[in-house]
């Protein structure tokens, strides 16, 4: 195992993404994302959670900040995307296994 040893800016990084998916909605936009192999309109993530588009949107802008997922514009609308797929299902895979002790 690799050396635990981050410096502070590393670790307020962290923290940030942890962050972003310390949410439920959040971890369901990521849930979508990870099932389709392209991109999906927002509204369309909105539709199937049944949330607001505008709440769908802000929720998209954290996870963009912080890398997780990218947004690009078709015509007028927006499309989002994961950033890393198999890093973020590892990651969320370990979260699970934690769980589970």
């Amino acid at each position: 195992m690799e050396s635990m040893i981050y410096e502070d800016k590393t670790l307020e990084s962290i923290s940030k993404v942890l962050n972003a998916l310390g949410n439920l909605a959040r971890l369901r936009i990521i849930k979508i994302l990870s099932e389709t192999k392209r991109p999906l309109h927002i509204k369309a993530v909105s539709r199937e959670l049944k949330l607001e588009y505008t709440s769908v949107y802000r929720h998209i802008e954290v996870l963009r900040r912080n890398k997780l997922v990218e947004t690009f514009a078709v015509g007028r609308s927006k499309v989002v995307t994961l950033c890393k797929p198999n890093l973020i299902g590892n990651l969320l895979s370990e979260s699970k296994k934690i769980i589970e002790q």
